[in-house]
């Protein structure tokens, strides 16, 4: 179970980190080779986003991944959107690219393939494995919800005290009011 979450964490980060490094690669490779890259499609594809805003959207995802598995849920759920949509975002941008690159392949040669897409593309990928890796973490959480202690008598701990305790009754340490008080309080039953 725990390596599901760590999994989740770790797809996460690198499909984070690829779709800000497609970014940052677009801006520093791709467009100052003049081959058009995530920049450009960017400010194609939502013309009042422009340069800031494609930063701004890096600096959302990223801030966005540091609080996804925050405690606090309202913070949790801002962080989810964030990624999310510009996890997307960026994904479908890369799809486009890429689209359009082959369509013109004939025309182009490999120096000219804008190579920011494809870290986007990864980065989409593996946030999906990341996705998946957090359903599986859920589905398991609901088919199993106790662990094998809590369903073994020997190694529970309520159990345990509760032996305990009937031991110091036997004994005559305790009454057996004080030991059926303390096994209600540990079973919780009022």
């Amino acid at each position: 179970m725990k390596i599901l979450k760590v999994l989740e964490k770790v797809f996460l980060y690198v499909a984070s980190f690829l779709s800000v490094a497609s970014l940052v690669l677009s801006a520093i490779i791709d467009e100052s080779q003049n081959v058009n890259g995530m920049m450009t499609y960017f400010s194609r594809t939502i013309s009042f986003v422009g340069l800031g805003g494609v930063f701004t959207i890096g600096l959302a995802l990223i801030a966005g991944t540091l609080l996804y598995f925050n405690k606090n849920e309202i913070a949790r759920k801002i962080a989810i959107g964030a990624v999310v949509t510009t996890i997307t975002l960026i994904f479908f941008i890369a799809l486009a690219i890429i689209s359009e690159s082959s369509k013109s392949s004939v025309s182009t040669t490999a120096a000219n393939e804008p190579l920011s897409p494809l870290f986007a593309l990864v980065g989409g990928i593996l946030y999906v494995c990341s996705l998946l890796c957090g359903f599986i973490y859920y589905i398991v959480g609901l088919v199993k919800p106790y662990s094998e202690d809590q369903l073994d008598p020997v190694n529970d701990k309520k159990v345990v005290l509760i032996m305990k305790w009937r031991k110091l009754m036997d004994q005559k340490i305790i009454t057996e009011e004080e030991f059926l008080a303390k096994r209600n309080e540990l079973l919780e039953i009022k």
